[in-house]
């Protein structure tokens, strides 16, 4: 169930305000097609979506103001029935294997987009906003709807029963005499008037100055790291855990982070297992690898160690080669489980832990060759096969990971698919002659307190 809270959208119509305070939309797990976005041109796009069914509720108020003949005569009927001249109401329908087709001309500066701070489309609040600033012209080219049935619609909230119940009557009397006129005129309206009236909107948003303003944050804290509590927490849970609370990242990470959080990590009580994760994993390994549900084949060298080194006169080679590697039954994750969760009073550390092997055995196996050569008499040739089972194994490790938040904050769109930019992302380090970390001075990447417990 999508629940959307909207900031009261009003309208009037013939006098009376409309008051649309929320909406609630069911059905969103049942797709039966799903293509968002096929190019059909170079700035031309079609969205086709079906679902199975779709459930639609809307939280409304009607409020009558005594300004017209039709609104004095509304009052009367109100007051006839014994209502209040304002009522809170939900209405509420069911639409049978929806299908909605919408093609959109779209045309970006493609130069403001890939300039665009990443930051700034990650508020929610602003992305469309941020978008809209790099748009030349929008246009919906199309847009159709079809479904095979819609229930009754129906409307609660009167506070007489027996007005409700004739409400309902006369409701389902209409509806069943006027359904495939509503069905029919429905159709027409979504690819006629209802097109007109979008296009207008699209209109009236792009030629808003206020709808293009794409503001990119400033530094409000006083540390020179990215704050993790911030980007990962909800502001009220971060600021107990010792950050500012304000969002200064945006919300789309934490919005993400919370979902992953409910829908992926969850518990199941009766198992103890991470069901969601545990069956995404044997899903996408399956099909990735093409073997046993929850199984990883990598086949061939994926370690090749081949050095020479030369110590007071010993020349050394030596050859280590990790090869053909099979993990079997990962998808075997349960309590306790925590992934990238924010320490309280610590910005840029990250706690990690996980019960492997919950239910199934994990093998881990793989082949090993060493070789090493002195030259002069000392020739060893290994090539070994090493499996490893491990049963409830519990792994745990904190993270320090020092993130520049000037770096983070002026990092661009253009720059997302580019894993060397964000690596460049982390504190740049002073190194002595050695190359090695200068004491007392910020670290870029740490590894603390890792621990495995293994059960057998």
């Amino acid at each position: 169930l999508l629940t959307l809270p909207l900031d009261t959208i009003e309208f009037e119509l013939f006098g009376i305000k409309i008051q649309v305070k929320e909406v609630r939309v069911g059905g969103l797990d049942n797709f039966t097609k799903f293509n968002p976005f096929t190019v059909i041109g170079n700035q031309t796009f079609v969205s086709e979506v079906s679902l199975a069914r779709l459930d639609l509720e809307l939280d409304v108020s009607i409020v009558t103001d005594e300004s017209s003949e039709f609104v004095v005569s509304t009052i009367d009927l109100f007051r006839s029935l014994e209502l209040d001249e304002s009522l809170d109401l939900t209405m509420s329908i069911g639409i049978s294997e929806p299908s909605i087709e919408l093609g959109m001309f779209l045309a970006l500066n493609s130069d403001a987009i890939m300039n665009l701070k990443l930051v700034s489309i990650l508020d929610l609040n602003q992305i469309v906003s941020c978008l809209l600033s790099t748009a030349y012209a929008a246009r919906l080219t199309e847009s159709s709807i079809s479904f095979t049935d819609i229930s009754i619609p129906r409307i609660i909230g009167f506070s007489s029963d027996d007005v409700q119940a004739a409400f309902d009557e006369v409701t389902e009397v209409l509806f069943e005499q006027y359904k495939d006129d509503i069905v029919y005129g429905v159709s027409n309206f979504v690819s006629g008037p209802m097109q007109v009236v979008l296009n207008g909107l699209i209109d009236e948003i792009l030629t808003d100055e206020e709808n293009r303003f794409c503001k990119v944050p400033g530094s409000e804290s006083q540390s020179k790291f990215v704050d993790f509590r911030d980007l990962f927490l909800h502001p009220d849970e971060a600021l107990l855990y010792g950050a500012l609370g304000t969002s200064p990242y945006g919300n789309a990470i934490g919005e993400l982070y919370a979902a992953l959080q409910k829908n992926l990590l969850t518990i199941n009580e009766t198992s103890g297992e991470a069901q969601a994760l545990n069956d995404l994993i044997n899903s996408a390994t399956e099909a990735i690898f093409e073997e046993g549900s929850g199984d990883i084949v990598l086949d061939g060298v994926l370690v090749n160690f081949n050095e020479t080194f030369i110590l007071r006169g010993l020349t050394l080679s030596i050859l280590v080669q990790l090869y053909d590697v099979k993990v079997t039954n990962i998808g075997s994750i349960g309590s306790p489980l925590g992934v990238a969760e924010p320490v309280r009073n610590n910005a840029t550390l990250l706690s990690h832990e996980a019960m492997i092997a919950t239910n199934d055995t994990i093998q881990v196996s793989f082949n090993l060759l060493v070789k090493l050569d002195d030259g002069d008499g000392i020739d060893a040739n290994e090539d070994m096969k090493i499996s490893v089972f491990l049963d409830r194994a519990q792994l745990s490790a904190d993270t320090l990971i020092n993130l520049s938040e000037d770096r983070f904050k002026s990092f661009a769109v253009k720059h997302i698919l580019d894993e060397n930019c964000w690596v460049a992302l982390l504190h740049e380090m002073t190194l002595d002659e050695y190359g090695l970390n200068v004491p007392g001075t910020d670290i870029a990447l740490a590894i603390e307190d890792l621990y495995v417990v293994f059960s057998q």
